[in-house]
């Protein structure tokens, strides 16, 4: 089943300065049965996220995590059951500002044991800001996810990207970047996105399953008829 992607939400500054609970609510909520991904950035204190809870999503699984000095990019994901609403992440330490968090729902991801393939990469003194690779992919139709939190106070009209032909959630946010690539072969992705001045950052990457294609069992009886009868002559 090929994965298509149902929608995305534009970037939002995580509610709560000095706390260690951040509130955000997507734009459009997550369709019954659909995954929805969420990648958390925060820039200002060293901490990792402990928990995501809400946004219509029973339980929510950390597919990759970077956390470097006070860098931290994040990426959960979770099935919908539609209901949506805000969700809550919870930091290890108190974030005073520098957090953002981008997200979207793709249609036909594998809903059990979903995860293919991960990566993290960090980086810094330079204008191109390249993405943790996925690492080698086993099916040619994973959907890439790629996450990278920067240092840049503010992002500015000169941002290019992403490259090699992934697509933006939504807009570029002060302290996280997101984008997503739905393959059509195998292989070992990553992305980049330009701008000045230089900035140091961390990345985390997950390529998803796409969900297997539903069983036809009167196709298949039709196929077994046609070759017994073959068989007869």
């Amino acid at each position: 089943m090929a994965i298509t992607l149902q929608s995305s939400s534009g970037y939002v500054a995580l509610s709560g300065l000095n706390t260690t609970t951040c509130i955000w609510t997507p734009g459009t909520a997550a369709a019954n049965g659909n995954m929805a991904v969420v990648v958390l950035s925060a820039t200002q204190t060293a901490a990792t996220v402990s928990t995501v809870t809400g946004g219509g999503v029973a339980t929510w699984t950390k597919g990759k995590e970077t956390q470097s000095g006070s860098l931290c990019a994040s990426v959960w994901y979770g099935i919908a059951d539609g209901t949506g609403g805000a969700i809550t992440a919870t930091w290890s330490a108190k974030q005073n500002g520098g957090k953002s968090a981008i997200g979207g729902a793709f249609v036909g991801v594998k809903t059990t044991t979903p995860v293919d393939v991960t990566g993290t990469s960090t980086g810094g003194s330079a204008t191109t800001y390249t993405t943790a690779s996925s690492g080698s992919t086993t099916n040619a139709g994973d959907v890439v996810v790629a996450g990278l939190t920067h240092t840049n106070a503010t992002v500015t009209g000169s941002l290019t990207g992403p490259t090699s032909s992934f697509a933006n959630f939504a807009a570029p946010s002060w302290a996280g970047l997101a984008a997503y690539l739905i393959a059509t072969a195998t292989g070992d992705y990553s992305t980049s996105w330009t701008d000045t001045p230089s900035w140091f950052w961390a990345s985390s990457t997950i390529a998803l399953f796409p969900a297997a294609p539903p069983f036809r069992p009167r196709e298949g009886l039709r196929v077994r008829q046609a070759v017994n009868r073959a068989s007869t002559y």
